[in-house]
């Protein structure tokens, strides 16, 4: 029999396929395909959740082949115990000082450097996150995470890229341009057992960029961002696991897309999966975990407009470490 939970993942599926011939998509946020093995990249509130400390590095080059493909660089890291890992670095000083957590065991803390370029304009920058997560029942967890960012744009202006650079002597050929603009993102994660879901809202302050453009109203603006994800484990026998997920963005703009998510997992060390993107682009996903290390790579076949890019797909490469006894997964939490 169906349960509620797959019967609203089924339903929410058919949903996002009947929307897909309405999918657009302006690229201003990274399109990172190995998401859903650090929830962190998309929602804040995921900082610390699992109560292990992951540090994870992502690299993802679009459009294989092209000279201005996209380009996307993430370092992570988020633990809900600062203090052990204060300790960890302090060993390795010769200091003697301890920290307790014990009182911070509800939080979750995670920073984050990332470097995305997309032909000759970029944005470079770093995030703080504080998260607290707190049960609601026996199996009910929420997580609220709230992220502080800085970042930079470049761009190397020419003649070409303007309709009037006359009319703008501040913007000469070949000349770099760039502004630091604050930002902040806030996240809600929830978790029963094998379901999980998520809501982000990202650029919340939706600061403007301006290069040197007399006209106000010309101004770019970096857009506001929702994402809604979902999914489900379910276990098939000892050995195999299968997780379908959703993930839905939405623009400010009221531009959308949506991913369509499959992965098979075998005694949890091993996993691949397929990942279906309105935008116009499938993902194939493998990956394996060696002791606390685990390593994804996902290819991206892009198809319709973006395809003429794409003649040798996207590759995206993540390597994580994690400290932690998954023994005691959640088990802080339940000292509440």
């Amino acid at each position: 029999m169906m349960t509620k939970r797959t019967y609203t993942l089924s339903a929410l599926t058919g949903l996002l396929l009947a929307l897909a011939p309405l999918a657009s998509r302006a690229q201003q946020e990274p399109l990172i395909g190995q998401y859903m093995f650090n929830p962190y990249l998309i929602n804040p509130g995921f900082a610390g959740s699992e109560g292990f400390t992951n540090f994870t590095l992502t690299a993802s080059n679009q459009w294989a082949g092209y000279s201005k493909a996209p380009k996307t660089y993430i370092a992570s890291f988020q633990t809900s115990r600062l203090g052990s890992v204060l300790n960890i670095f302090n060993r390795s000083r010769g200091w003697s000082s301890r920290m307790r957590s014990n009182r911070s065991a509800a939080t979750g803390f995670g920073a984050m450097i990332y470097s995305d370029w997309n032909g000759d304009v970029s944005r470079n920058g770093f995030q703080a996150t504080y998260a607290y997560h707190t049960p609601l029942q026996r199996d009910d967890r929420l997580s609220l995470g709230l992220s502080i960012s800085v970042f930079q744009f470049r761009a190397n202006v020419t003649n070409e890229d303007l309709p009037n650079p006359d009319n703008d002597p501040l913007l000469m050929p070949g000349k770099r341009v760039s502004q630091m603009s604050p930002e902040a993102n806030f996240g809600a994660y929830y978790t029963n057992k094998g379901f999980f879901a998520g809501v982000t809202v990202n650029n919340l302050l939706q600061s403007a960029v301006r290069f040197a453009v007399d006209d106000e109203a010309s101004k770019p603006e970096v857009l506001r961002h929702y994402y809604l994800m979902g999914g489900y484990k379910m276990k098939v026998n000892y050995y195999v696991d299968f997780e379908p997920s959703t993930m839905i963005t939405l623009t400010e703009r009221g531009q959308f897309n949506a991913d369509l998510n499959l992965k098979g997992y075998y005694r949890q060390d091993y996993w691949a999966g397929l990942s279906y993107r309105t935008a116009g682009a499938v993902l194939v996903l493998v990956g394996a975990k060696y002791q606390e290390f685990k390593f994804g790579y996902a290819f991206n076949f892009g198809f319709g407009d973006v395809s003429t890019f794409s003649k040798f797909g996207s590759h995206e490469f993540m390597v994580g470490y994690s400290i932690g006894d998954s023994r005691s997964r959640y088990r802080w939490m339940r000292r509440r």
